[in-house]
């Protein structure tokens, strides 16, 4: 089983639960010796639009993903290890549409060459919580042929969508992307919660060629995060 070194959050984050990456499938049994130890898992589908508006072309998308996580929790004193178990694409489609002068071109998922990815960056145990910090990773757009390209916004969770991460949080419309469980549901036999959020934007975008576009974007997320309990 090969581990990385756990990181922790500094200061007012509070209680972190530090993570670890695990080569191995999520096992049956847990950690050797450990009692006791919890299941986790988090379901996540977006679903979503885009546009991008440059001097010479106008692109637009619509795209669906899908994964599943799945990890392990232990205790650690006060704190709780998260083991990375696996991730699993359960949906990832694309349709693009490029119009300019000389015609239009229709393009799909199977000509990105990037698709994104589900993470779970930690958990932080805070003021009685159990806060999931996840994102959806990657693509950029346009998909069809630009002299540049930019990164779409896609989901993240409260605790990663701050300032740092382009003001993400400012643009939830509806629902919350708060992912987060009550600190006592590692006193339970199973808990499962689920969560949902619309996110809409727009914004002009400077690119290294000198030109500026146009990009709006909107989606919607939902999913559950479970915990299981094993004594």
């Amino acid at each position: 089983m090969a581990r990385s070194t756990p990181g922790r959050a500094s200061g007012h984050l509070g209680l972190v639960i530090a993570v670890l990456i695990v080569a191995a499938p999520l096992s049956p049994r847990g950690p050797a010796g450990t009692a006791p130890w919890w299941e986790a898992r988090l379901v996540l589908a977006v679903r979503g639009g885009y546009e991008v508006k440059a001097p010479a072309a106008s692109f637009t998308g619509e795209f669906a993903y899908g994964a599943r996580w799945a990890g392990i929790l232990e205790p650690d004193g006060p704190d709780v290890l998260l083991y990375h178990a696996r991730t699993e694409e359960r949906e990832w489609r694309l349709s693009e549409r490029a119009v300019r002068p000389e015609g239009t071109v229709v393009l799909t998922e199977k000509d990105a060459p990037w698709r994104p990815e589900l993470r779970v960056h930690y958990v932080l145990r805070l003021e009685g919580e159990l806060i999931f910090d996840v994102t959806v990773q990657g693509f950029k757009v346009p998909v069809g042929a630009s002299p540049d390209r930019v990164d779409l916004d896609l989901p993240a969770s409260r605790e990663h969508g701050g300032a740092a991460a382009g003001g993400y949080d400012d643009f939830v419309t509806g629902g919350t992307n708060r992912i987060a469980l009550r600190a006592d549901a590692l006193d339970k036999r199973s808990v499962e919660k689920p969560f949902a959020w619309a996110w809409k934007r727009e914004r002009w975008v400077a690119l290294a060629s000198g030109t500026t576009v146009r990009l709006s974007g909107a989606h919607k997320v939902s999913g559950t995060v479970t915990l299981v309990r094993h004594d």
